[in-house]
Parts: structure tokens; sequence; C-alpha cells
């Protein structure tokens, strides 16, 4: 009876793990990507409690474009003083570039997805952030989820942006795998170093899905970060966090950040750099120094009124 019970529990968890995988998949072709979906600056921050007297204000009539060509030539607009202008080519190469360099694009997918497994975990134990986060995916194919989540956080170390926001977007996921699917949330919950009467396990996984995206954020990450941010409050919440959870969120993505600052360190790493382009913080209307934007990022998650 015991042996029964475990195998139909092995089959479950496997059927689970192949659904969101392919869930998982087509989610990382757009979630990498900062082409193409329209992006709202105060979406990702309402998280935090934005307020009328925030420093941080959205930018006006600002939307992005995919260009049909393949020069990736993004259009932006918006208005400053009143005064519209269109991004200029430079700006969005400085922008692209900036990217391409912290997070794993769909140029860098391009060429990794070609590798073998043999030759990506090789990378990976090189140090290479891109093999790492497609290693990831590849375990998580495989249903090794908590070795590919330790991939992501040693991407995340070495400088991806992104590893962070496939790390939440996985805990996310395992929301509607327990909800939809039927998944144990004891199993789920192991992946994460919870324990099942840790309260409700649904409850903890969307706080540390909504701390990786904070901590995406501390560095710099905005982009996608505020996306899934949104998207998870709306979807998988139906509600946005209590003011308790955005201290609790902060307090755990703090302490990721931290982490990951104590593991460069370790490894004889400078210190992370988180300052992004000019024309990144006025698309997104956000502080021309990263500095304030962790600031404001800190007094929001303290702030007492929920929104």
């Amino acid at each position: 009876m015991r042996v029964n019970s475990k195998e139909r529990q092995k089959k479950l968890l496997a059927a689970s793990v192949a659904v969101i995988s392919l869930v998982l998949l087509g989610t990382f072709l757009m979630v990498v990507a900062y082409r193409g979906y329209d992006a709202n600056p105060r979406s990702g921050l309402d998280v935090l409690g934005i307020d009328g007297d925030s420093t941080i204000e959205p930018s006006l009539e600002s939307f992005v474009k995919e260009s049909a060509s393949k020069t990736d030539a993004l259009t932006h607009e918006f208005k400053i003083d009143d005064q519209k202008r269109r991004l200029r080519p430079s700006e969005i190469e400085q922008i692209n570039s900036w990217i391409s360099e912290r997070d794993y694009t769909e140029e860098h997918r391009a060429v990794y997805e070609a590798y073998s497994d043999e030759v990506i975990y090789r990378l990976a134990m090189d140090g290479d952030k891109y093999a790492l986060e497609e290693g990831f995916q590849r375990k998580a194919r495989e249903g090794e989820a908590e070795l590919g989540l330790k991939m992501l956080h040693e991407a995340a170390a070495l400088g991806s942006t992104s590893a962070l926001i496939d790390a939440g977007y996985w805990a996310q996921s395992q929301l509607e795998n327990i909800r939809e699917y039927g998944a144990s949330p004891k199993l789920v919950a192991k992946q994460f170093g919870l324990q099942s009467s840790d309260g409700s396990v649904e409850a903890k996984l969307a706080q540390i899905a909504a701390s990786y995206y904070i901590a995406a954020m501390l560095r710099g990450n905005v982009h996608m970060s505020s996306q899934y941010l949104e998207t998870l409050q709306k979807d998988e919440l139906g509600r946005r966090f209590t003011a308790d959870e955005k201290a609790a969120i902060y307090r755990r993505a703090r302490g990721l950040y931290d982490g990951l600052e104590a593991s460069r360190a370790e490894k004889g790493m400078e210190a992370f750099d988180n300052q992004y382009p000019e024309s990144y913080a006025l698309f997104y209307g956000l502080p021309e120094q990263s500095a304030d934007l962790v600031k404001e990022i800190e007094r929001l998650s303290h702030h007492k009124r929920d929104p």
C-alpha cells in the first residue's frame, strides 16, 4: 500500500514537472526579451505601495514597439516637459547592450540551446552564466529543480539579473502546479527549503517569487521584474500584498541580494554594478542613480499604507 502511494506520487510529480516545464519554456522565451511588450514602471512598483509622495514617476505616453525588421530597432515615444521626442537609435542600442550583458536574451538562447548537455554543463562548471541559465531549464525539464535553482543562484552571483527572474517565475509557476495539477505542496516546498508546516505553502511561494523579482529590481532590472510582479498579484493572488507581506518580501529580497554579494566576494569579484543607462532611467521613470531606486524600494516596502 505504501509502495503504491509512493509510485503514484512519483508519477504525479513527473507529470506535473513535464506540464509546468512546457509552460516555462514558452514563458522564458518571452520573459528574457526586452523587446515586444508594453512596459509600465508604476505597475511593478505598485507591489511596494506607490502613492502620491513617491519620487518615482511613470513616463508619459510610453510604449515599446517591436520592429518588423531584424535590426531590433525599437521605437519609443514619451513626453518630457510637454516636448515629445523619439528615443534615439544610440539610446536604443545602449539599452539593448546593457540588457544583453546582464540577461539571458534570445540572442544568447539561439547559441546555447544548440549545445549538448555535456557542453552546457561543462561551461556552467567553468562559470558561464548563460550556460548556467540554460542548464537550469534542462534540469527543470528533468525534474531536478532543486539543482537547477542552485545554478540560477550561481548565475545571479555572476551578474545575471534574468536568473533572478527565472527563479521567481519558477516559484510562481508552482502555485499553478499545486492548484491545477495536484502537485504535492510538501514536495514543492522542498525545492525552496520550506517546511510543509510553514503555514500556507502557496502564500509562501508567492512571497518567494516576489522576493526574487524585488532582488532583480535591486540589481536595476525593472523591465522584467515590474511586469512579473504585477502578473503575480493579478493572476495568482488576485490581490495586492499586505503591508506585512511587503516588509517580509523586502527582507527576503535583501537577504538574497546580500547572499549574492557574499558569493561574489568569495570569488574575488567586485561588488555589483547596478547602475543603469540614463535612457533606461528616462524610459521607466526611474531615479537617475540606481542607489536612489534602492532607497525608494526600501521606503515603499516598509510603507504602512496598503495599496
